[in-house]
């Protein structure tokens, strides 16, 4: 007797750690059913994406079927997307490709490394882009045997002025080089045809001077007015979206000019809405990927 009710204990017990985990389990379900994990993905669609502080994001692609991402980048989403061509992994049971994305922070002394009259536009970012085949093996340089279309967007507020100069760049070689690329306005993007590799991508934008052809003039001048008109520093063939900045011989910086047109001014006038004295100035030209420096002399 005592036996028997042992054993109808035990399997009372053993009935009631079942339940509990079969409770647990329907909870676990019901929770990642209702609450995603983070950075889950739409695998079934092209098109993926998040708005996790590192973007990263991935994309089925095959040449009958492009890969377009929608990204958060700071305010503003970016459209990033790949287009296969039949030749470019001639491999076809590497199809579809998982190709992947991830926003990178490069390294500062890279970005210093910019080819002559380019340089980075405010607002952008790098990608890293990196692909695998259908079984999860990564795809070797070798294995691509021609180029690929490549789209990045830019953000929203971009003048045309500025978005027209924009060039899809990989890096290589730890440098960026720009391929040849083009303005699509319509879906603010920009695409190149020349992608050769998976790596890094960013945008950059062509300068339509380099640092020598910015001229200051006249000089010297003698600011006020006279015979009403009034006497001004013009500076010529400087890019849209760079920063003017005027310097005291001494180091001290009084005026900060924000270029928005191609007619450019200085009256002389500082930050503190004081008229400069006669002497020597310096300005210095800053875009985000260069800058230029030069000389005025004021009379007075």
């Amino acid at each position: 007797m005592k036996k028997t009710g042992l054993i109808s204990i035990f399997r009372v017990y053993c009935l009631g750690i079942i339940i509990i985990f079969m409770l647990l389990a329907l909870t676990l379900a019901f929770a990642e059913s209702k609450f995603p994990p983070t950075g889950s993905k739409d695998v079934g669609s092209p098109t993926a994406r998040t708005d996790r502080e590192m973007v990263q994001a991935f994309a089925l692609v095959s040449p009958s079927s492009g890969g377009m991402f929608s990204v958060k980048s700071g305010d503003n989403t970016i459209k990033l997307g790949i287009d296969l061509k039949p030749s470019t992994i001639p491999d076809k049971s590497l199809l579809p490709i998982k190709v992947n994305l991830e926003q990178v922070k490069v390294v500062e002394v890279i970005d210093q490394k910019l080819p002559r009259q380019f340089y980075i536009p405010p607002g952008t970012a790098a990608y890293k882009i990196t692909a695998s085949s259908s079984s999860g093996d990564p795809i070797l340089a070798k294995q691509i045997r021609d180029t690929f279309s490549l789209r990045m967007g830019y953000p929203k507020g971009m003048k045309p002025e500025l978005a027209r100069n924009l060039r899809v760049s990989v890096l290589y070689q730890n440098r960026w080089l720009p391929l040849p690329s083009q303005w699509d306005a319509a879906s603010q993007t920009v695409v190149t045809k020349s992608a050769i590799h998976f790596s890094a991508y960013r945008l950059l934008a062509k300068s339509d001077v380099a640092r020598e052809d910015i001229i200051a003039y006249p000089n010297p001048v003698q600011f006020g007015n006279f015979g009403g008109t009034k006497r001004t520093v013009k500076f010529l063939n400087v890019p849209l979206g760079a920063a003017i900045e005027i310097y005291t011989v001494t180091g001290d910086k009084i005026r900060e000019i924000d270029v928005q047109t191609s007619n450019v001014s200085w009256d002389g006038i500082k930050d503190d809405d004081d008229l400069v004295t006669s002497g020597l100035y310096i300005y210095r030209v800053q875009t985000p990927g260069w800058e230029a420096f030069g000389k005025i002399a004021v009379l007075r």
